[in-house]
């Protein structure tokens, strides 16, 4: 069994995450984030975000091979692949203010990851995934943990 850590539980992490999981039930699956009421609602009956089919989705695999929680370090160290799935902040001032900034997301991941994850052992299986993550890499990576 896989271990997997996803660092986010919004909109990207959220609604991906519990889709892998439920077509690879050989794997476990934890999503982690720092916003306590955010991990209570995914634990919870009523999610934090609507997508069309998800809730069944989540009831299904939640607790059997799906898991959420605020403890970053335990999950990080215990990781074997890590999807880091955060906010990309709004530039606020500026040429392009009120435009996302994808270097700036990009290293608020990376921040958190190398706050809680020197030295880990699997640090090369980090990823990142954000709104504009392409169809194509989301489905090869489904892809590859269905055949692991």
């Amino acid at each position: 069994m896989t271990n997997i850590l996803c660092i986010g539980a919004g909109y990207v992490g959220g609604s991906t995450i519990p889709i892998v999981a439920s077509h690879c039930p050989q794997h476990k699956f934890v999503i982690v984030d720092i916003n306590e009421a955010r991990i209570a609602a995914w634990q919870s009956d009523k999610l934090p975000i609507y997508e069309p089919g998800l809730d069944e989705i989540v009831k299904k695999v939640r607790g059997v091979n799906l898991f959420f929680s605020t403890d970053v370090d335990k999950h990080i160290a215990e990781a074997d692949i890590i999807f880091v799935s955060v906010n990309t902040p709004t530039k606020m001032f500026g040429q392009g203010a009120g435009n996302r900034i994808k270097c700036r997301g990009k290293g608020q991941g990376q921040g958190c990851f190398a706050k809680r994850g020197v030295g880990h052992r699997r640090s090369e299986n980090a990823m990142r995934g954000t709104e504009a993550l392409p169809k194509a890499r989301e489905r090869a990576w489904l892809w590859e943990m269905e055949e692991k």
